[in-house]
């Protein structure tokens, strides 16, 4: 599971604490994603209902991976799509099954169903990272994971990461991803 609100303050930070919170109490055994993004499109909407200042909003990813099936059901809300890798270099999305929650108490409640065998990494990520991208408009962070190797994937987002810290920004932006790539490249020559 990953998700976020529309602003970036101390009430949205309530309010994402408040939509975790009500997913957690929920019992897993008996709720599918699709029950899950029910709930949190229903909580939002009855929010929004009743104040007058904020309208909220949220994207969402819940997951839930079958073992003995080797399957993965999964309601994506509007958020970046979690990126698979699989043992044979195959790399695909899960794109949106629904359209952002908080907006429309009429939502089409879609999940998906994906083949979990031979896989080897789900990466979740928020928007700063999605955004990164170069003059062509093409995914840096895609590019890199392409051409770097999927072990650098990980140390290219801290390292992006560590880059916007540095620089007081609060979030990853598309300059900060290229720096940690070339320091990357540097680090492979070395």
């Amino acid at each position: 599971m990953i998700g976020d609100v529309n602003e970036h303050e101390v009430f949205s930070a309530l309010v994402m604490s408040l939509v975790f919170g009500a997913i957690h109490t929920a019992d897993p055994k008996a709720v599918s994603p699709r029950d899950v993004i029910a709930l949190v499109n229903d909580l939002l909407c009855d929010l929004n209902d009743e104040m007058r200042s904020y309208f909220m909003t949220s994207r969402l990813f819940f997951g839930t991976v079958d073992p003995r099936q080797k399957t993965m059901v999964y309601a994506n809300a509007g958020h970046p799509p979690p990126v698979v890798y699989r043992r044979d270099d195959q790399i695909y999305e899960l794109g949106a099954t629904c359209p952002v929650l908080g907006v429309t108490r009429q939502l089409d409640r879609s999940e998906a169903r994906v083949d979990w065998k031979d896989v080897h990494r789900l990466l979740l990520y928020t928007n700063g990272i999605s955004e990164a991208h170069n003059a062509a408009g093409e995914s840096l962070l895609r590019q890199a994971v392409t051409k770097l190797g999927l072990s650098a994937h990980d140390k290219i987002l801290r390292m992006a990461r560590t880059i916007a810290d540095l620089a007081g920004e609060a979030h990853i932006m598309a300059d900060h991803v290229a720096e940690a790539i070339q320091y990357r490249r540097l680090d492979r020559q070395l």
